[in-house]
């Protein structure tokens, strides 16, 4: 997690009350966190889980490989075959 060591940027959020208050209790037992860094991690996960789904949307698509490149690949793969 090197890049969230830089400088941080303050924002400003609005969120439910009863999701503070579970925030506000989780952080009040573990002594090494606070508001800020709870969010922090839960942007992170979002963010992961976002890459993740481009990931699977880039790959589940069509292959964009050129047909006239998978022939001549194909032909390759035969000339060799062929020699061995």
């Amino acid at each position: 997690m090197a890049p969230f060591r830089q400088r941080r940027t303050k924002v400003s959020i609005t969120l439910d009350p009863a999701l503070l208050s579970a925030v506000d209790r989780y952080v009040q037992g573990h002594d090494k966190l606070d508001r800020s860094k709870v969010m922090e991690v839960a942007l992170l996960h979002w963010y992961r889980a976002r890459q993740d789904e481009e990931m699977v949307e880039q790959f589940s698509g069509p292959d964009p490989t050129d047909k006239n490149e998978l022939r001549t690949w194909r032909t390759v793969r035969r000339a060799q075959s062929v020699r061995s």
